[in-house]
């Protein structure tokens, strides 16, 4: 994705990757410290090279915040007290 020439960038440049798992520790199906993994730069949205511990943050967050940065219009994302509104902001440019 780095090699491929997409408008005045890169192809990773313009798109977003995210990785995640549905439990932290995973022997106890907990949802407390569930890794997440970002690439890319969402067209210049979004900055990268950053390690965030969250905390007890729901993982919808990130979601959310993709979401909103690749310009889906939603208030709100997930379910109960996975629930949020609230972006990152820390990897927002």
């Amino acid at each position: 994705f780095v090699n491929i020439k997409e408008g005045d960038g890169t192809l990773l440049d313009h798109m977003l990757i995210i990785a995640d798992t549905d439990h932290g520790n995973a022997r106890l199906h907990a949802l407390d410290d569930m890794p997440a993994f970002t690439a890319g730069r969402a067209g210049g949205k979004l900055k990268t090279g950053l390690h965030l511990d969250m905390k007890a943050t729901p993982l919808a967050r990130l979601a959310f915040t993709a979401l909103r940065t690749m310009g889906v219009d939603v208030q709100k994302f997930g379910g109960g007290t996975n629930q949020t509104s609230d972006a990152v902001s820390e990897i927002l440019v």
